[in-house]
């Protein structure tokens, strides 16, 4: 059959990503849809969980004369963890509130109309928690323990490296075991003192107060101590019965602190927060030898390093369906009932850690360890299979609709209520 085109020509066809994929650009929209809001609200939920220990750390800063790198680097361990934990709540607020614009807009029915299945709605979705799957597993595994060993080493450095700017005028400094210590004066920064009391009871049978006019504090990193060094001062002993008093005067009189018992009794033993996988198996095994060790805590925390980060699949198997839903509250909607789930999951986390802990002394009606730390995963994740079968098959869901009605009743309520108060 001869050709319709002119001698020459050859038929051609463009092949590009739209040929390839011809959904991309509503795959790209429905994501940057739930991205947008995800990133908000990771941001929101970090900065919630944070703000205590942001002012903490100003505060810290502020009295004890804290370096910029060195408050830095303790706010980046404390936020590495808390971004692990956070990422899974920020990823099904996006979905919801996402999803939940596109419906109240009339953007789901637009595409259901034009052919667009509600399973090919999920794809985007689900492509955006397979990325938060990924990165809440590096933060889990290894950011989460190098959050907190980092922080923890942080502040010892400073406790070290810092010892002596504690000191304020006229402030009496009880932070030092038996030993107060109390400056009139502090020209430079916590260094250079006048006007010094000093009341030692490190010996329990010869108390000494110390009186000097001039003095210079300084801390040894090396030798973990703080140097005082005082002039022209007196020194009273006061004897075990008390019934006798010496004065001794001096010129120059050195005075050494112990910052082990200041700074180590002020920290918690090494937490299996802090520990990588590895150490979390040995420290189980180590601690099921002892007939009194609390195995059941770093079993746990070895769970949830993959607990967790899985929240980022089973969420959005409930959060894409209800905000699917026809509804015309929009972003308010998908706000409120992600609010509502993340509650869920994490009460669940609370409750299966209550149960973990029966296993110790005997205790009934206990779960296993690994089962309570994936159990708000199965609760979950039981709950987003059933409203994705049900989306699938565009079957309406009972509870939504339920849920919506009484938001309706309540907002003519309170709508009702102000028309009446107006016309009063």
């Amino acid at each position: 059959m001869p050709s319709a085109l002119a001698p020459g020509h050859v038929r051609t066809r463009a092949v590009g990503l739209r040929t390839v994929w011809p959904g991309r650009v509503l795959f790209v929209a429905i994501a940057r849809e739930a991205a947008e809001p995800m990133a908000l609200g990771f941001f929101l939920f970090c900065f919630t969980f944070l703000a205590r220990q942001l002012l903490r750390m100003m505060e810290f800063a502020v009295n004890k004369g804290v370096g910029v790198g060195e408050l830095g680097k303790l706010v980046l361990g404390i936020a590495v963890p808390f971004a692990g934990l956070t990422l899974p709540m920020a990823l099904l607020l996006g979905i919801m509130v996402g999803f939940s614009r596109l419906s109240s807009d009339h953007e789901i029915v637009a595409m259901k109309a034009s052919g667009v299945s509600p399973a090919q709605m999920f794809g985007p979705a689900l492509a955006l928690a397979g990325v938060a799957w990924v990165i809440c597993v590096l933060l889990m595994v290894l950011g989460y323990p190098w959050g907190f060993r980092t922080a923890r080493e942080t502040f010892i450095d400073i406790a070290r490296t810092n010892a002596t700017v504690g000191i304020q005028e006229r402030v009496f400094l009880t932070e030092f075991d038996d030993v107060v210590i109390y400056a009139e004066k502090v020209p430079v920064r916590g260094q250079q003192l006048e006007g010094l009391l000093i009341y030692d009871a490190r010996d329990k049978t010869r108390a000494q107060t110390i009186f000097a006019r001039r003095g210079s504090i300084r801390s040894n990193p090396r030798a973990f101590t703080v140097e005082i060094e005082l002039e022209d001062g007196e020194l009273q002993i006061l004897d075990e019965g008390r019934s006798r008093l010496q004065r001794v005067h001096f010129q120059a009189y050195a005075l050494s602190l112990d910052l082990n018992a200041r700074v180590m009794g002020n920290l918690p033993t090494r937490d299996p927060k802090e520990m990588s996988l590895g150490e979390l198996r040995a420290e189980v095994a180590a601690r099921r030898a002892s007939p009194d060790g609390d195995w059941v805590r770093p079993l746990l925390e070895f769970h949830r390093r993959f607990a967790i980060p899985f929240a980022c699949l089973v969420l959005p198997l409930a959060g894409i369906p209800l905000g699917i839903q026809p509804q015309r509250t929009g972003r308010v909607w998908g706000f409120g009932l992600s609010l509502v789930l993340i509650g869920l999951y994490y009460g669940g986390m609370v409750a299966g850690e209550a149960l973990a802990k029966r296993n110790l002394a005997g205790g009934h009606g206990g779960l296993p360890v690994w089962m309570a730390a994936w159990l708000p995963n199965v609760l979950l994740g039981g709950i987003g299979a059933l409203l994705t079968w049900q989306t699938i098959r565009e079957r309406p869901v009972a509870a939504v609709r339920w849920l919506q009605d009484r938001g309706g009743d309540l907002r003519a309520l309170v709508a009702r209520l102000v028309l009446r108060r107006s016309a009063t």
